[in-house]
């Protein structure tokens, strides 16, 4: 009885450590995958951020563009530091926003919100690409090969740091090119069923810096006939040197209490 007791402790034993084993080579598995998919990512980000010359770019003070809508919106003149840390941007009727690295002020007591909202969203567009690392939170998922719109890209899915310039969705999902790795499309993940996509378009170059002259914007509902619901275009794009107050907020502006 007590030879049979024995056995029976030592096949528990035995069977203990080999689920332990088992469990400790599937976790280093799993870390090891995960390690892999993380360099894979970070490989993705290093290569948009050298197609997209970001070091050149932030090599700059700052840069000012304007941009037209196919829909009824205002033209807006914008000036941004490339840092972030400040802009400045003016409609067609004389409306300001300003930011200072930390809060909103406006030239209106009350600024509409979907105004406010196309403001931050312009500045977000331009930056992505040169900031797509600093907006990032973590990566999510990332694929070789991926289809958007009847083409082939590679891509990734990022959460987003909390920002001044977050967008309604807590995630993208960002196509590249597979062979030159320009930023070519963003997937909005918002509650709804079909996401906008914003289409970068008409890449040109200031020096070393490619810039997207047209942003699209696509309902992808049908993923097969997607339709286009704005174009934006952008002119009058230069780098320059502001002047050491150019970015402080004028007297007389009202400080926006803005969240998401």
């Amino acid at each position: 009885m007590k030879k049979t007791a024995l056995f029976l402790l030592l096949i528990t034993c035995f069977i203990a450590c080999k689920n332990k084993e088992n469990n400790s080579i599937t976790d280093q598995s799993e870390k090891e995958e995960q390690v892999q998919k993380n360099n894979k990512a970070e490989e993705y980000l290093k290569e948009v951020s050298i197609t997209h010359q970001t070091e050149e770019y932030n090599s700059h003070k700052a840069i000012r563009f304007q941009t037209v809508s196919t829909l009824d919106k205002p033209a807006l003149r914008v000036s941004l530091s490339t840092n972030l840390n400040g802009f400045k941007i003016q409609t067609e009727d004389s409306k300001f926003l300003y930011f200072d690295g930390n809060k909103l002020y406006s030239s209106e007591k009350k600024l509409p919100e979907d105004l406010l909202n196309y403001m931050l969203s312009t500045v977000y567009y331009f930056s992505l690409p040169y900031h797509l690392e600093n907006l990032t939170a973590e990566v999510l998922n990332h694929k070789s090969t991926d289809r958007l719109l009847n083409s082939e890209f590679s891509s990734l899915t990022l959460k987003l740091k909390e920002n001044i310039l977050q967008q309604t969705t807590e995630e993208i999902k960002v196509f590249s090119a597979p062979k030159t790795s320009f930023l070519t499309a963003v997937e909005f993940s918002q509650s709804s069923k079909n996401p906008p996509i914003l289409v970068y378009q008409n890449y040109f170059s200031i020096g070393k810096i490619i810039i997207a002259k047209y942003w699209e914007f696509y309902d992808a509902a049908e993923e097969e006939n997607p339709v286009l619901t704005e174009k934006i275009t952008l002119s009058g794009v230069n780098f320059f040197t502001p002047q050491k107050d150019f970015f402080k907020i004028p007297e007389n502006t009202y400080k926006i209490n803005f969240s998401h």
